[in-house]
């Protein structure tokens, strides 16, 4: 590049002072975040502040979310439980059966036990066809539950007993969950094609 060229272009790139209107055009644009010094104009940046209410509120929101848990625990007490599916809950210990609290084939024994630990009547009669293996108790949504396990040939079966809540004329005698002087049963049995065998425990003859 010819040196006249260079001079030419240096003497053009110089550094130029901006017109006063265009500082003033800045200052008016950034308002408070600029601020004038003994050198021109130099931007001054501004921390925010947190507002006090930010931190104040976080107590509130804590007390507010613990009315609303309380509140719904309280809806739920009130409310009505569930109503209890003695069925389901047989055929799951006969499935996954606990340890016995009592390992007997005397069915008085049986009898005197759950009417002590359940308060109900079981009425397993004293000769039956069924080998008795045990009992024991089972605590379900406050209610306590006689739990009698026995065999029936090769099967076996477990038959529940709780203290019924309000009568029901859709749970008849004869079904797998009946109720029968303010007692609620439930029978399961091993052996699908054949659960009428159960109820061989009460009843000499099916």
């Amino acid at each position: 590049m010819p040196d006249w060229l260079e001079l030419e272009l240096a003497e053009e790139l110089r550094p130029a002072s901006a017109p006063d209107e265009l500082w003033e055009r800045i200052r008016s644009a950034a308002g408070p975040a600029v601020a004038r010094s003994h050198e021109g104009l130099r931007p001054v940046y501004q921390v925010p502040r947190k507002s006090p209410a930010s931190w104040t509120s976080w107590p509130i929101a804590a007390i507010v979310t613990l009315m609303i848990a309380a509140a719904t625990l309280w809806l739920v007490a009130k409310g009505q439980e569930p109503p209890l599916d003695l069925r389901q809950l047989a055929i799951q210990e006969l499935r996954a059966p606990a340890p016995l609290e009592l390992r007997s084939s005397d069915p008085v024994q049986i009898n005197d036990r759950m009417r002590r630990e359940a308060g109900v009547e079981l009425g397993i009669p004293e000769s039956t066809a069924a080998h008795l293996t045990g009992a024991r108790t089972i605590q379900k949504g406050g209610t306590c539950i006689a739990a009698v396990t026995y065999r029936v040939g090769d099967d076996t079966a477990t038959l529940l007993v709780a203290r019924a809540a309000a009568p029901s004329a859709d749970l008849g005698h004869g079904t797998a969950q009946w109720q029968a002087h303010g007692q609620m049963y439930a029978l399961a049995m091993s052996n699908p094609d054949h659960s009428e065998a159960a109820c061989i425990l009460c009843h000499a003859t099916l």
